[in-house]
Parts: structure tokens; sequence; C-alpha cells
């Protein structure tokens, strides 16, 4: 038998591809049959890395959106890829996928209610929780974050130093150093995620002038385990100077 050593290009082609384009097999109970997936490619070298590119980025693939057909083409594609070049799985029951949960669509309930000083709000016309927020109900001091970025080694960035524990954290929409507002610091489950991880109660993310609220159902991400809203308009200007101000903040959330 003749062994193929992959230069680690090829393998970090791969392994990116696996981490941004696939979630859990299992999440796709309705995928397409391997049959309908555009043929399996096995080039060498190049040519073969070529090919990868070409077959992840077919148009059968819908852009391998997690718990879609297209992913799970993707899935199997890198796994026979790593089955040939003798990579040994590791992942769950000696195969080569590790599952996670995603929230596929999500619902809002009817308790849904947000109160700064001076006004109580019923969530769908000037807020809404992210389908990927948790439910519970928080009343805690509130505390500006700006964007909610953290930039290492850069003098001016107070969030890093922002004591978050048990507050409700009022971050602006967006990441003003991103040409496009893409960027992994502008993704609201990012922001909505790292400030959880710093201990934060909940988090209330400003959205622009003239933006639209985020629709829950269609949400494809991780839950998290506070609540997370998008808040627009004249309420985003009374929370954040609320937050500015430390104000307390009532918040309850149902998804």
């Amino acid at each position: 038998m003749t062994t193929y050593r992959a230069p680690l290009w090829v393998l970090v082609l791969l392994i990116t591809v696996v981490t941004y384009g696939a979630a859990s097999p299992q999440a796709a109970p309705s995928a397409r049959p391997a049959a309908a997936c555009p043929a399996l490619q096995m080039a060498r070298g190049l040519e073969g890395a070529i090919a990868h590119a070409r077959y992840l980025s077919d148009d059968a693939l819908e852009g391998r959106g997690a718990a879609t057909p297209g992913e799970r083409c993707a899935v199997e594609y890198i796994a026979a890829q790593f089955r040939q070049l003798g990579l040994a799985p590791a992942g769950e029951d000696g195969a080569y996928f590790q599952t996670f949960p995603l929230r596929i669509g999500a619902r809002l309930g009817s308790t849904n209610a947000l109160r700064v000083p001076g006004g109580s709000y019923t969530a769908g016309q000037d807020w809404i929780p992210y389908g990927f927020s948790g439910s519970a109900t928080v009343q805690a001091p509130a505390i500006y974050g700006a964007h909610g970025i953290t930039r290492p080694g850069d003098p001016n960035d107070t969030y890093s130093r922002l004591d978050l524990s048990g507050k409700i954290v009022v971050l602006e929409a967006g990441d003003p150093e991103s040409p496009n507002g893409r960027s992994l610091n502008a993704d609201p489950h990012f922001k909505a995620r790292v400030a959880e991880g710093r201990g934060a109660a909940g988090v209330i993310i400003l959205l622009p002038n003239g933006a639209a609220l985020p629709a829950p159902d269609g949400e494809v991400r991780p839950a998290g385990r506070t609540p997370a809203v998008a808040v627009r308009g004249s309420l985003a200007n009374a929370v954040r100077q609320a937050a500015q101000s430390g104000s307390v903040l009532d918040l309850r959330t149902a998804v």
C-alpha cells in the first residue's frame, strides 16, 4: 500500500472548512442522500488542494450551512479525505465527527419584557431577544461597554478592564474597524458569548438607526444561558444613557 503524506497546508484547509462549515451531522435529519452530493474527488498535491476548494465551494453544497443537506455532503467529503490520508478517527463512536448542539430556529414566549428608567417595553417593536438568547429574568445594574471589543496591547482597550460580573452589559452593534461589518467582533453571538463568559447577567446590543430587528426564527447558532437582546430607535438611546449612568434595568426573556 502506498502511503501519502499530505502537506500541512492541505490539512489546515480541510480542518478550517470543518470548523466553519460543519455542525453536527446528526443535526440534519433531512440531509440529501449521498447520491445527490457531487462526486468525490481523490486527487493529490496541488491539484488535490484545488479539487478540495472546488468541491467545497460547489453550488450543490448550498454554502454548507449548518443543518443543511450541503453541510452533510461537505462533512462526508472531508471524512473521506481523512480516511484516504490515514488519519485515525478521534471523534465520537470511533468516527471523525464531534457533535454539538445548535438552536435551529426560535420562537418567542409571551413574557418577554424590558424596563428602563422611564418606561416599560414589549418585545417586537423596539427590541427583541436574539434567537440564541437564554431564557431568564434579570434585574441588575447596566454597564456600558462601547462595541464590546477587546484588543490586546491597545492602551485604549477599556472593555477588557470592565467588571461585567452580575451586570447587564450594553454594547454597540458592529465593529468600527471592520470595513464591511462582518468581522468576528461584529457578530452579536460572539459579543454575547464573550460577555457571558465574563460573568455578565445579560447583554443588550444597540442597533444603528434604521436597522431591522433580528428574526429569531432564522436562528442557527448555539444557544446561550443568559438573555441577549437587540434594541433600536429611541429605546436604544434610553438604554445607552441608563448604562452610562449605571442604572438598574429589568430584563425578562422567554425564547
